[in-house]
């Protein structure tokens, strides 16, 4: 790394080696532990090489992330600075420290009913925040969340390339990922092509993922509002079986 200053303000941490301490790595975007020259506050670093994106998604990158600078919710990591700095897009947010839902699962196996569903809770609340405040902030956004597959892999059919995306696309990507905190299994492209196999869950819970992840996005809940209520009455229906278990 030939610079360890950017934005004027943000210090990339060095290794004892010299080397940048890099957090993980999405395609040809790098995230690395940074501080703050200011505040001595950690921070993260993205850098997205210019030229891994098409000239006309930059312009629409910049303005989501204009966007994101103004939302505030505890599950959502708070951008604070975002621009250009020779060939990179450069995106500083709030640092998190913590283990990611995928790390759990790979530590512990996958999690009880009631514990994704407390999660599924978290991350509407999530959705919810940034559609009302305008951009479009990904379910792996979440503070609660981090994605458990390949874009392609928990992509619903309407976004794939050259096709439309909405509320209901982010509802079944939520599925994929609350039935891989069920199972520990990522849904991959291939095995979307057919419904999931839900019969080891208990029957609310299998109705819901059954709703979420339909093939046709007219069949899954309408908005956030829908979900979040079938998502609190499953909660509610396991918790009662469990009590009189």
């Amino acid at each position: 790394m030939e610079r360890t200053i950017f934005l004027q303000h943000y210090r990339v941490c060095l290794k004892s080696d010299g080397t940048p301490r890099e957090l993980s790595q999405d395609g040809a975007a790098i995230t690395y532990e940074a501080v703050d020259e200011r505040s001595r506050e950690p921070v993260d670093l993205k850098l997205i090489p210019l030229e891994s994106i098409a000239p006309d998604v930059r312009g629409r990158l910049e303005e989501q992330a204009r966007a994101a600078q103004q939302l505030r919710h505890v599950n959502i990591a708070k951008v604070f600075d975002f621009g250009r700095e020779g060939g990179d897009l450069v995106c500083i947010s709030e640092h998190l420290p913590g283990e990611t839902l995928a790390a759990w699962v790979a530590d512990h196996g996958p999690m009880p009913a009631d514990a994704v569903l407390r999660v599924a809770e978290q991350i509407v609340s999530v959705l919810s925040s940034a559609s009302s405040s305008g951009p479009n902030v990904q379910p792996e956004d979440s503070k609660t969340r981090e994605q458990t597959s390949s874009p392609e892999q928990s992509a619903s059919c309407e976004q794939l390339p050259h096709s439309t995306r909405d509320i209901r696309s982010e509802i079944y990507s939520l599925g994929a990922t609350l039935y891989f905190l069920l199972t520990g299994v990522a849904l991959s492209a291939e095995a979307l092509q057919r419904p999931p196999n839900f019969s080891r869950f208990p029957k609310p819970l299998r109705r819901l993922l059954a709703r979420m992840l339909h093939r046709d996005p007219d069949q899954r809940p309408k908005d956030l509002v829908v979900l979040a209520e079938m998502i609190r009455e499953c909660l509610q229906k396991i918790e009662r079986r469990r009590a009189l278990a």
